[in-house]
């Protein structure tokens, strides 16, 4: 079926990846979780391990099955909320989980589990989303040393921005370090900083980054897109001075030219909205609205049916369709759909 797919560059992967590790002396955590950002799990996984990554994250439990299934052998930390009777799945497949309250920590200790589960401690340093508070921390501790299941791996924060939030991502280091300072040990993965904050703050306080957008080229000041999106001209129309395209008649067609369809749309996670452009050898303009399976665009030039159509890639950044939309990087990559085909090419 002809349909709009992606191309994932695994040697631009690979290439990102060394370029985190190069510059930090810090253990690199690849995050990988819901769908690698839309670019694919697994693959994306296994090329990051034959580059000597051994450590990754993910944010469901069914990803972190699928990477033991497919061969990934390094640790594993677990982002989402297990269920209760999904702890002894875990331990059994030497699977680390992210752990946020005491509540949590009361669900562990009833839960029935013979195999050592590894935990990683979320400290809320200031963002207010998830975490252990400092007055519970004490009791926290404890309570995992008294059960000989539960082995503390690592503790960990997370920063609420970039340079742009530098005060605060600066107020959050030091709470960070104040909470945690006073139980440190040597042997404990400690994490704090991301792909845009990893140089941010000059300090020795972690052993560790999590990088994730990072790795798929997408970072603010390090541009080297893992991804692209492309789709093929299914349907050429002549446009004259006059025509209307699409939902709402919304567009027109200021000068005679092609009106092009192709196989795309929201259903699809391509944006719908009205200032896409698109890419052969000379960039066309949107036609109209998105609808749910096709998109159409314009051009004065004349493409046939079959020629391959850039929508994101060189030419079309991730970062620019962000600006249009108002919305993330982030949003733009993991918003696309399963459904278009993925090829990887080393």
């Amino acid at each position: 079926m002809k349909k709009g797919f992606i191309n994932i560059s695994l040697k631009r992967l690979k290439d990102n990846f060394n370029y985190y590790k190069n510059n930090t002396n810090k253990k690199i955590i690849a995050v990988i979780k819901d769908n690698a950002y839309g670019h694919g799990l697994v693959e994306c996984a296994k090329a990051l391990q034959e580059e000597g990554c051994d450590y990754f994250v993910v944010s469901m439990i069914e990803e972190a099955l699928l990477l033991r299934e497919n061969g990934i052998k390094g640790g594993i930390l677990l982002l989402g909320y297990p269920e209760k009777h999904e702890y002894k799945l875990l331990s059994l497949n030497n699977i680390s989980i992210a752990l946020y309250s005491w509540i949590q920590l009361f669900e562990i200790t009833n839960s029935y589990f013979t195999n050592p589960l590894k935990m990683h401690l979320k400290i809320n340093s200031g963002m207010q989303r998830n975490g252990i508070t400092p007055s519970q921390l004490n009791d926290v501790l404890t309570t995992i040393k008294n059960d000989q299941r539960l082995i503390l791996e690592g503790v960990f924060t997370h920063y609420l921005g970039g340079k742009n939030c530098f005060n605060f991502v600066n107020e959050q280091f030091y709470n960070f370090k104040s909470i945690i300072s006073e139980y440190i040990d040597e042997n404990l993965m400690i994490h704090a900083s991301s792909t845009n904050t990893y140089n941010l703050i000059d300090e020795d306080l972690t052993n560790c980054v999590r990088i994730g957008l990072g790795l798929y080229g997408l970072s603010d000041y390090l541009e080297n897109h893992v991804i692209t999106l492309k789709a093929p001209i299914v349907q050429v129309y002549k446009g004259k001075v006059g025509t209307v395209v699409g939902y709402d008649a919304l567009f027109k067609c200021n000068e005679d030219g092609y009106v092009y369809t192709l196989p795309i749309g929201y259903a699809d996670g391509y944006k719908p909205i009205l200032n896409h452009n698109a890419f052969i050898d000379d960039y066309l303009i949107q036609a109209g609205k998105v609808s749910m399976d096709y998109s159409n665009f314009f051009s004065t030039k004349y493409y046939m049916i079959g020629e391959e159509v850039e929508l994101i890639g060189e030419k079309i950044s991730v970062g620019d369709i962000a600006k249009k939309t108002n919305t993330s990087k982030y949003d733009i990559v993991s918003s696309l759909s399963i459904k278009l085909k993925r090829n990887y090419i080393k």
